[in-house]
């Protein structure tokens, strides 16, 4: 039925729909830390494969605005905290590279795809582009939300445990002990995350 409907639309007009389709689904996309939930299996079964398809229509028409990008971001992290990364490390890698696009480089939104791509970099065993993502990031964020805030912290303590991974203690330490103490100002001593 699909396919009949769409041979009888002009390109524009299947552009447009493919443009809300995306909408919609980045709407009803939950957030949150999908790999601790209950509901982790649900959200495989029912949502990604829309996100599939919407990461096709991105692609073929182009669609490159920002909750497009925030959908293949959330997507790629909820393939993430599943342990899916190849499918993760893709979507993230889409999204960097509309995000570059439509918000820049110097955007925090960009770092966000920059650490996680760095993650992912890091299991794959590529310690050289993890470390180049975790710096892109790191300098992001303490260009555009400052050397105190909780992101910060975030590009810090991984950064450090790329370097603590590789045995450079050195480089590691000083890295760890700035992030400890900017979520002890931000999020108090007694925070889990501290």
């Amino acid at each position: 039925v699909q396919t009949v409907l769409k041979e009888h639309m002009s390109q524009e007009v299947q552009r447009a729909w493919a443009e809300r389709t995306v909408r919609l689904v980045n709407a009803t996309f939950p957030e949150g830390d999908y790999g601790a939930g209950t509901n982790h299996q649900y959200y495989l079964q029912y949502y990604l494969p829309h996100v599939q398809e919407c990461a096709t229509l991105i692609e073929q028409y182009h669609l490159y605005f920002p909750e497009a990008a925030q959908l293949l971001y959330q997507a790629g992290a909820f393939l993430y905290a599943c342990g899916l990364y190849t499918q993760s490390e893709a979507l993230h890698r889409q999204a960097l590279s509309i995000r570059e696009q439509v918000v820049g480089t110097e955007h925090p939104a960009t770092a966000d795809s920059f650490n996680y791509l760095a993650m992912l970099s890091r299991l794959r065993g590529d310690d050289e582009q993890a470390e180049t993502f975790h710096l892109q990031a790191l300098a992001i964020r303490e260009k555009t939300l400052g050397s105190e805030d909780p992101k910060t912290a975030v590009s810090l303590n991984n950064l450090s445990v790329l370097y603590r991974n590789q045995g450079k203690y050195d480089q590691a330490e000083p890295l760890l002990l700035q992030a400890l103490s900017i979520r002890k100002k931000t999020l108090g001593p007694e925070h889990s995350n501290t």
